[in-house]
C-alpha cells in the first residue's frame, strides 16, 4: 500500500487543489534588437545587443484591482 497508494493518489490531490484556486493571467513580451553604429569619438565600428522583456500579472485578486507590471532591457557591446 506504501509507495504505490501515494504515488496514485497525488494526481487526484493536486486535482482537488486546483479546484480552490483562483486564474491568473500572465502576459508577455520579449524582443531583440541587434546595434550597430560607429562610435563619434574613435570612428570604430559598434555592435551590441539588447535584450527587452515586459511583463503584465493580472486578475490577482477578485475584485480585479491588483496587477503587477514590468519593464526590463539588458544589453551587451560585442565588439568590446
Amino acid at each position: 500500500m506504501g509507495v504505490k497508494w501515494l504515488l496514485r493518489m497525488l494526481p487526484l490531490l493536486s486535482l482537488l487543489v486546483a479546484t480552490n484556486s483562483m486564474a491568473v493571467e500572465i502576459h508577455g513580451r520579449s524582443s531583440t534588437q541587434f546595434l550597430w553604429f560607429n562610435d563619434i569619438f574613435t570612428n570604430k565600428a559598434q555592435d551590441e545587443i539588447a535584450q527587452y522583456l515586459q511583463i503584465r500579472i493580472t486578475n490577482i485578486d477578485k475584485a480585479g484591482k491588483f496587477s503587477i507590471y514590468g519593464y526590463g532591457r539588458g544589453s551587451q557591446d560585442l565588439t568590446n
